[in-house]
């Protein structure tokens, strides 16, 4: 258990970012605990990764993703969708 966070810390790390991370293990409905979690916490901004279908829109993407939309009419917060294109980040570094 959290070995694809502690993975997503070391390429922000690799990547230059040096600010404070402090990584967060919740159980239960993604939906429910993101916004347990914001409601508890101190935060400003909720980023969200996705992956974006090639022959879809952005908004169609957004509107069809349930967690992302849910996310995104229910946040109390400034919410930013980061979107990954198919096969974009998957490969080794060289």
């Amino acid at each position: 258990e959290g070995d694809h966070l502690r993975q997503a810390i070391e390429t922000l790390r690799q990547e230059g970012l040096d600010a404070p991370i402090h990584p967060i293990i919740r159980h239960g409905l993604v939906v429910d605990e993101v916004l347990e979690e914001i409601e508890a916490g101190d935060y400003d901004l909720l980023v969200l990764g996705a992956h974006r279908q090639p022959a879809m829109s952005r908004w169609l993407d957004v509107l069809l993703d349930d967690v992302t939309g849910e996310l995104l009419t229910k946040s109390p917060i400034s919410t930013l969708v980061v979107y990954q294109q198919e096969g974009e980040g998957n490969e080794p570094a060289d």
